[in-house]
């Protein structure tokens, strides 16, 4: 009766024995395959920050939707003195001499936006134009700041908006002339506004692409870049 206990007790030990093995293999494995994707054992412990982070791409890919919708996109884009060669909306944020692009978020409801998401979420966001096609090239040489934040630390992510630029867009236009709702309408233009269409434009950083060059009424159409820092 002895023996026999004691084969029990020798079986059930090789069975934990073999069972903890399996264990360690089985999380080895795992996490071979967790560090050949690229990720760290700290990223898959910290699905809150991916929550978070899948919470302002979202917010500003809707503000940059909502932006376009009423017109505020398309009049930063647009927000361009053809002589001084740089963005500028009247604002404490336009560019300084020699530089092209905002110094912050637009003075309207695009810029509200996205400094509510800054506020929100502790982000910096920069923004950038990227023209589909143009005379020259593919376009990716034309890549255009439109916002700089100064940021650039801690890690990112990208939201890419499209938008279609068309040749009787005006520069230095209001919101309204690009609502969508309303519509934008082109009839009666005075000879000053006919020079300041983006079709005449000389020095607009965005240049036409091949559809305008034939003739078309899209001027280009443009990626809105917005990339997100951690701040």
């Amino acid at each position: 009766m002895v023996r026999k206990q004691s084969n029990r007790d020798e079986r059930g030990q090789a069975f934990i024995f073999d069972a903890t093995v399996a264990g360690f293999l089985l999380l080895g494995a795992v996490t071979v395959a967790i560090l050949a994707t690229g990720l760290s054992l700290q990223d898959v412990s910290q699905p809150e920050s991916e929550i978070l982070q899948g919470e302002y791409e979202s917010e500003v890919e809707m503000a940059l939707t909502a932006s376009e919708r009423d017109g505020t996109l398309k009049e930063t884009m647009l927000a361009w003195d053809d002589d001084a060669e740089q963005f500028n909306d009247g604002s404490t944020t336009s560019a300084p001499a020699g530089q092209g692009w905002f110094v912050g978020y637009p003075d309207n409801a695009f810029g509200d936006r996205l400094e509510d998401i800054e506020a929100t979420h502790g982000v910096k966001i920069n923004v950038y134009m990227i023209p589909a096609s143009d005379a020259e090239g593919d376009g990716t040489a034309n890549r255009t700041q439109l916002i700089d934040t100064t940021a650039g630390g801690g890690d990112r992510s990208v939201v890419r908006h499209k938008i279609s630029l068309d040749e009787a867009d005006t520069l230095g236009s209001s919101a309204s002339t690009h609502n969508v709702r309303s519509g934008v309408s082109t009839e009666g233009a005075t000879e000053e506004s006919d020079s300041s269409r983006l079709e005449n434009a000389e020095t607009y950083p965005i240049p036409p692409g091949e559809g305008a060059m034939s003739g078309e009424r899209v001027y280009n159409v443009v990626t809105v870049e917005a990339v997100i820092y951690d701040d």
